[in-house]
């Protein structure tokens, strides 16, 4: 299952702060890149638990996530 987040990048002092709305979870980074990187990180370790206990898909529906595929693999990406 690959999941979509929504970001906001801000320039923060030394570097770069990326936040998910959705999920109100934020990363940061020297560069840009590297902040989405660490969202991305973030968010999978947020919803790895969710998947475990079987309510992953319900709880993506409450919060609008959007989900592209359904592979086995759960993964995060950071979408526009």
């Amino acid at each position: 299952m690959r999941v979509i987040l929504k970001h906001e990048l801000n320039r923060v002092k030394n570097g770069f702060a990326a936040r998910s709305p959705e999920l109100r979870l934020v990363a940061h980074g020297h560069s840009d890149e590297l902040a989405r990187r660490n969202l991305e990180r973030t968010a999978l370790l947020f919803l790895k638990p969710l998947e475990r206990q079987g309510v992953l898909e319900e709880e993506l529906s409450r919060l609008n996530l959007r989900v592209e595929d359904e592979a086995e693999e759960l993964t995060v990406v950071v979408g526009d």
